[in-house]
């Protein structure tokens, strides 16, 4: 092929529907990039690693997810360590927040964990 030569490219048959980009993980990822790139302008990054260095780059992901999906509901899932009642009531107490979804990990030891199993032992099939 030489320099200047004209080439032909044949018509692509594939169109994509409105719906089709907002499936898109491209969209995502552009989403990101343009959040970012407005975070960081305004400064929201910087204040993010100095208020939170560990887990800032989590958050704002998280922030991102949100803004990008439109989902404003999330499910917190939490291990062990973050199980008491105060912990638990914090969580189940809408007066100081929305109502949060939660699955939480209980240690057997607990006196709840022991009493829900004795519960339901008599639906776990043997």
């Amino acid at each position: 092929m030489k320099s200047g030569e004209t080439i032909n490219i044949s018509m692509v048959d594939k169109l994509f529907s409105i719906e089709d980009v907002r499936k898109s993980s491209v969209r995502s990822y552009g989403l990101f990039h343009l959040y970012s790139h407005m975070a960081q302008r305004i400064g929201l990054i910087d204040a993010l690693r100095f208020s939170i260095p560990q887990y800032w780059m989590e958050l704002f992901m998280l922030a991102c997810f949100m803004a990008a999906t439109g989902k404003r509901s999330l499910t917190l899932v939490m291990d062990k360590g973050f199980f008491s009642a105060k912990n638990v009531n914090y969580l189940m107490d809408s007066t100081q927040h929305e109502p949060m979804k939660f699955l939480i990990s209980i240690p057997f030891t607990s006196a709840f964990a022991k009493k829900q199993v004795e519960y339901a032992r008599n639906y776990i099939q043997k």
